[in-house]
């Protein structure tokens, strides 16, 4: 198998958007070619097949940290892969140039408590900030617009405004190769 990025991604409209798409791709072309999972499992040195399977699903998804191991056993090329991460993040700013009209946004109550405050219909990500801004400055709560593995913009009491942002990014150290995070750990809200 050639060490070569898969196929071009068009990304037409916002819900075109997958984080890592040429990335796990690439992963899971190496992956696809080892079907056999005990002499992979055995190279990994993982003794119960089970186990290294749920293991191996999250790797090839960038849902965990991959050992180098596993990548130097399939054949994944390092290079290969920060190609890779080179066209995620052209994706990935593509996809900031969407415009963003949130439906909700979300209001801390109390910790791991969150009551949702629906936005009206058409209204733009600025003017959805600006309510959110002037909500969690009335009420002393923070709020937050979360738009999965983009970005989220947080609203503080105090009127102080940040965003967050979720680039595709990889760390690779001596051992693993570990996925940055995506907000995935914060409630969805979706864009319209």
């Amino acid at each position: 198998m050639s060490d070569t990025a898969p196929s071009i991604h068009q990304l037409e409209k916002l819900s075109d958007y997958e984080r890592f798409f040429h990335t796990k791709a690439y992963i899971k072309s190496k992956s696809n070619a080892f079907e056999d999972n005990k002499d992979l499992m055995r190279s990994c040195g993982y003794s119960n097949l089970r186990k290294f399977r749920f293991h191996r699903k999250a790797w090839d998804d960038l849902e965990r940290p991959v050992p180098r191991k596993y990548l130097r056993a399939i054949g994944v090329n390092i290079d290969t892969l920060k190609f890779t991460i080179e066209l995620d993040t052209e994706e990935y700013d593509k996809a900031l140039q969407f415009p963003l009209s949130p439906a909700k946004a979300l209001l801390r109550v109390m910790p791991a408590v969150f009551s949702t405050v629906q936005f009206p219909e058409g209204v733009t990500e600025e003017e959805a900030v600006c309510l959110l801004k002037g909500l969690s400055r009335k009420t002393g709560k923070y709020g937050f617009i979360n738009y999965e593995k983009i970005k989220t913009t947080f609203a503080q009491p105090d009127g102080f405004v940040f965003t967050k942002f979720y680039k595709p990014l990889l760390r690779v150290t001596s051992d693993m190769v570990i996925a940055s995070e995506d907000g995935s750990g914060l409630a969805k809200v979706s864009p319209k």
